[in-house]
């Protein structure tokens, strides 16, 4: 999924861009940026909670993954591939065309289904246009991180990747592109 300060940039971008160019004819615009909003979030709290129960899945079976013999980080993987299959959803890191495809395909049925909402447009056509958006946020974020990991790297001692500092580092220079970008304003 998308970072968390991604989530609104994502929503607002879509619902601007659809509006603006009249795909969309909203009723209430306000209820449906909000709709939108929340249909992001709740998409990466589902996530968040499965990556949760991976985590405590983990914790109760160190010892068989390690009599077993594989790593955690294999192990980790495949519980949430199985977990994510089983509870229909769909988790890719990092957040690509399947995951993109797969929410572009929740908007729409969102779309379809609020009286309050008309399209100009071909389903098809808007379904893509709203999957376009989601891999330019997608895109914007890769950029970001290369960028952000890039100026961690150049400090003059390393930094290593995990620790409090690397974090904190990380966090700064992440919300310092995001308003580079014109993504988030400098009070966000």
């Amino acid at each position: 999924m998308l970072p968390k300060k991604l989530l609104k940039i994502a929503a607002d971008k879509i619902f601007k861009d659809l509006t603006e160019k009249n795909y969309l004819i909203l009723d209430n615009p306000e209820k449906f940026k909000e709709n939108l909003h929340k249909l992001l979030l709740e998409e990466y709290k589902k996530e968040r909670e499965l990556e949760r129960k991976v985590d405590e899945i983990i914790e109760q079976n160190l010892s068989e993954i390690d009599f077993v013999g594989i790593s955690v980080r294999e192990a980790r993987r495949k519980i949430l591939d199985e977990l994510s299959k089983k509870e229909g959803i769909v988790i890719e890191k990092p957040f690509g065309r399947t995951k993109a495809n797969y929410l572009a395909n929740k908007i729409m049925k969102m779309i379809e289904e609020d009286e309050d909402v008309d399209y100009t447009i071909d389903r098809t056509q808007l379904r893509l246009k709203i999957f376009n958006i989601l891999m330019w946020v997608a895109n914007e974020n890769r950029k970001i991180i290369e960028n952000v990991k890039r100026r961690i790297a150049s400090h003059s001692r390393p930094i290593y990747e995990g620790t409090p500092e690397w974090k904190v580092l990380y966090d700064k220079y992440y919300k310092e592109e995001l308003i580079k970008r014109g993504l988030i304003e400098v009070e966000d």
